[in-house]
């Protein structure tokens, strides 16, 4: 996994990742959508998906992290597309939409 940001392109969207979810450092404070994924030798799986109005707090402190852990098989990664400009109704708008597209393991909207 990267510490310096790539972009990845998930539903449409530009997401820096992916990034070690317990690494919380290399993931800036600002407002986004983060997608929490776990990365095998046969592809990606999501996990979880969420917004916040600071992204790396909100990782490194989540209340599902040991959901995530329970899902995993491989490496749990996430993924940050951040909206530093962004309202709490947009962010959780993208929420929704990348949940309902990607049907995530952990957590519901």
């Amino acid at each position: 996994m990267l510490n310096t940001p790539s972009t990845t392109t998930i539903m449409g969207f530009d997401f820096e990742g992916p990034f070690d979810y317990q690494d919380p450092w290399v993931l800036r404070s600002l407002a986004g959508v983060y997608v929490i994924t776990d990365l095998t030798l046969f592809g990606r799986r999501w996990l979880d998906v969420g917004e916040s109005g600071d992204v790396r707090t909100r990782v490194s402190n989540h209340d599902r992290a040991s959901s995530w852990g329970r899902s995993a098989v491989g490496r749990i990664s996430v993924y940050a597309h951040y909206m530093p400009f962004s309202t709490a109704e947009e962010r959780r708008t993208r929420e929704i939409l990348l949940r309902v597209l990607l049907s995530p393991e952990c957590g519901s909207y």
